[in-house]
């Protein structure tokens, strides 16, 4: 079967250092062999999964239109874009529960899913001083096949960003900034909203000619708002280094994890499982690294 997947590209160049874009495109995304393989496969104690050889491509249609503006003279930059595609035949997964078991297989679905995507950023320089602000907006919706019944669900989420970096010869470099970022995700049974907040701090510093510090800190906040609980924690590294510029040998002091969190939360979405997962944290760890250069 002969396809016709066009591509266009457009650029308005509103200045010499203005831009306006857009770009369109059509693509195919082939099933991979494990979905085409017919025979049942045990993927964990309660998921069996059989492929389905009929399987046919999805089909997908991605929109684009981004502006960019800087200036070398102002030391700026300033960007933004909007994004959009649509899955057509999307190749889905068909989930029956019984109980904690699960049987998988899977067929193409008309659709169609949609997602939306924003993004935002600029940049400023000032003498030794450098601002960033990014931020970031997705919407996407993701149909669930399960026991016989189609569920549409929908994900929210905003990620946004600000920074400040100094730098300044033969002084510490320093980084600080913040990142919110909430999520939601909505079902047919219920809605659930996360919001994570993070402070980040780092320095760099070298000093004496011969060495080098450094240091990064996270403070991070999770919040699950459905159940009404949150979890902060702290990440922190460090490390000293010594080297001469003519020598094969070179020292490290280096320590992670250096207020020993014993674990961390965070949150996944997929067309069947909203998850509000709990990572375990490897312990504090200081190691001295030697080594020499043959």
């Amino acid at each position: 079967m002969n396809t016709l997947l066009p591509e266009i590209d457009i650029q308005f160049q509103l200045k010499e250092n203005e831009n306006l874009r857009f770009s369109y495109r059509r693509s195919y995304n082939f099933p991979n062999g494990g979905q085409l393989l017919s025979n049942f496969l045990l993927k964990s104690f309660n998921v069996v999964v059989a492929g389905n050889s009929n399987l046919e491509n999805e089909k997908t249609k991605i929109y684009s239109l981004s502006y960019n503006k800087f200036s070398f003279f102002k030391r700026f930059h300033f960007g933004g874009g909007l994004f959009y595609n649509r899955k057509k035949n999307i190749i889905k997964n068909i989930t029956s529960l019984n109980g904690i078991n699960q049987s998988v297989s899977y067929l193409n679905f008309n659709g169609p899913e949609d997602n939306f995507k924003a993004n935002f950023n600029f940049n400023k320089k000032i003498g030794s001083l450098r601002l960033g602000f990014v931020s970031t907006g997705n919407y996407r919706e993701l149909f669930s096949l399960q026991n016989n019944n189609v569920f549409k669900n929908i994900t929210k989420s905003i990620s946004i960003e600000s920074m400040l970096e100094l730098s300044i010869d033969k002084l510490p470099n320093f980084e600080l900034g913040y990142i919110f970022q909430p999520s939601i995700y909505e079902t047919k049974i219920n809605s659930q909203k996360f919001v994570n907040n993070e402070y980040f701090f780092a320095v760099n510093y070298n000093f004496c000619e011969n060495f080098e510090l450094s240091f990064d800190f996270k403070n991070i906040n999770y919040q699950d708002k459905f159940r009404n609980s949150e979890n902060t924690f702290n990440i922190t590294n460090a490390s000293l280094s010594y080297y001469l510029e003519d020598s094969a040998w070179s020292f490290k002091l280096n320590a992670t994890n250096l207020l020993n969190n014993r674990f961390r939360r965070q949150n996944t979405f997929t067309d069947f499982l909203i998850s509000d997962e709990t990572e375990f944290i490897f312990p504090r760890v200081i190691l001295l690294n030697i080594s020499y250069k043959l």
